[in-house]
């Protein structure tokens, strides 16, 4: 359900009704926790690569073993961008997008 485009009406309501402070809006992303790990995942596949990467180029004829795996996590990023048409009928929101971020610390044994 895409909600966003009431938000201006309701800052309008609370504002003409006498609200005087409206800040810290925030939209969170549902199912942030899949993405979360789909983009975990994605971290450790890119870090076996990059060992791959160095036992072929090295000549080694082993895979690299992960012995360490460390996760470092963070946290949904909000980012700005374009504000709505100007002259809408509400407060226009500004749209944005959040980056869901993952990474890790792998040691590798080769």
């Amino acid at each position: 359900m895409n909600n966003k485009k009431h938000v201006g009406t309701v800052i309008d309501t609370a504002v003409s009704n006498g609200a005087n402070v409206v800040e810290l809006i925030d939209f969170a992303i549902a199912d942030a926790d899949k993405y979360y790990l789909d983009a975990l995942n994605l971290a450790v596949m890119n870090a076996y690569e990059k060992a791959k990467s160095i036992t072929d180029n090295l000549g080694f004829m082993v895979n690299p073993i992960a012995k360490h795996i460390l996760e470092n996590s963070t946290s949904a990023i909000p980012y700005r961008t374009s504000l709505q048409k100007e002259g809408a009928l509400a407060t226009p929101i500004e749209a944005g997008t959040k980056q869901i971020e993952a990474s890790v610390t792998v040691e590798y044994i080769y």
